[in-house]
C-alpha cells in the first residue's frame, strides 16, 4: 500500500442509505475552506455514489501563517489561548525602590537565629520567644 492510499484509507464517510463505508473517489477544491468530495459506497448491493462537502468551519488554534481570505470564527478554546498569550506577553511595570525602602527591609534569611533550647524546631520558630510565668497562689 502506498503512502497516498494509506492516507486516503483513514478518512471515510458512511453511506446515508446502508451506512457502509463510502470511499472518496475524487475531490475538487471549491474555496480555500471548502472541498467537494465524490464518494462511492463500498457495499456492492447498494453502490450509491454521491457528492459530499468537506469544510473548515471553526478555528481551534490560530495559524502561524494566516491567509487574508480565510476568516473562520474562533472556538472558546482559541479565544482562551489568545488571552493567555496576550497576558504572557504583558509585562508589569517595574516599581523602583528608593534607598530608604531598600535599606529598611531585611530578608529573613539574613537574620541570625538566636540560641534556643528548642533546637529541633525550624529556624523561623526560634525567632519567637515564649515567656511562661508561674501561677501565684491566692491567699
Amino acid at each position: 500500500m502506498t503512502a497516498q492510499e494509506n492516507r486516503a484509507s483513514r478518512f471515510f464517510i458512511r453511506c446515508p442509505h446502508c451506512e457502509a463505508q463510502a470511499k472518496v473517489r475524487t475531490s475538487k477544491q471549491e474555496t480555500r475552506t471548502m472541498r467537494s468530495l465524490i464518494c462511492r459506497c463500498t457495499n456492492v448491493l447498494c453502490n450509491f455514489t454521491f457528492v459530499a462537502s468537506f469544510e473548515a468551519i471553526q478555528t481551534i488554534s490560530p495559524s502561524a501563517m494566516p491567509h487574508a481570505e480565510v476568516d473562520l470564527p474562533s472556538s472558546d478554546y482559541a479565544i482562551a489561548l489568545l488571552r493567555k498569550e496576550a497576558l504572557a506577553a504583558y509585562k508589569k511595570p517595574v516599581r523602583k525602590e528608593t534607598d530608604t525602602q531598600r535599606n529598611s527591609i531585611k530578608p529573613i534569611a539574613a537574620m541570625q537565629p538566636q540560641a534556643s533550647s528548642q533546637a529541633h524546631l525550624p529556624q523561623w520558630h526560634s525567632l519567637i520567644h515564649y515567656t511562661v510565668t508561674p501561677k501565684q497562689e491566692r491567699t
